[in-house]
């Protein structure tokens, strides 16, 4: 996810395009060079902070619940369905007076134990462990600003996202 260059914050804490990037590791810190490169070599360009990419047919969460991987259930994750990110990169080519930072996230940050509960029941196996002794963490994403930019998302929510991805023909390991 992009929006890793925002940097740590207190958890469940919302952070919209005002916040100011606090980049920790070497990807954030790779990502927050490579904006302010574009930002000084194209200065109308548009940056585009998504959050986690889901909806294609590989899905790493999914396959996390059917192995029954581990996770922090307090973490809180922010997503963008693949056709919604498409949806705002077509639109930001197409407009005339683009904005200069958006974050791409679905409307409703949730703590990782709500969406493998989710998953598993949808997939009908055991939710995956909790690892009890991690603390809760991650940040919200507000995307009032892309919602101003683009309107309603065609999937608002993880469950209206993942319920289609689940819906749609799909690999073997998912039937």
């Amino acid at each position: 996810s992009s929006t890793r260059v925002l940097g740590s914050a207190s958890p469940g804490e919302t952070a919209d395009e005002d916040t100011v990037p606090r980049p920790e590791s070497v990807p954030a810190r790779t990502l927050w060079e490579t904006e302010n490169l574009i930002r000084s070599t194209f200065p109308s360009a548009s940056i585009v902070r998504a959050a986690g990419i889901y909806g294609r047919e590989d899905s790493r969460l999914v396959d996390g619940v059917l192995s029954g991987r581990a996770v922090n259930y307090r973490r809180w994750t922010n997503r963008i369905h693949c056709r919604d990110l498409i949806r705002v990169l077509e639109a930001l080519l197409f407009t005339s007076d683009p904005p200069q930072l958006l974050h791409a996230a679905d409307s409703w940050p949730v703590q990782l134990g709500e969406v493998v509960g989710f998953l598993a029941s949808a997939l009908n196996v055991s939710a995956p462990p909790d690892l009890r002794e991690e603390p809760e963490a991650g940040r919200r994403i507000d995307n009032t600003r892309l919602h101003d930019f683009i309107g309603s998302l065609d999937f608002p929510t993880f469950r209206h996202g993942y319920r289609h991805q689940l819906r749609d023909p799909a690999p073997a390991r998912l039937r």
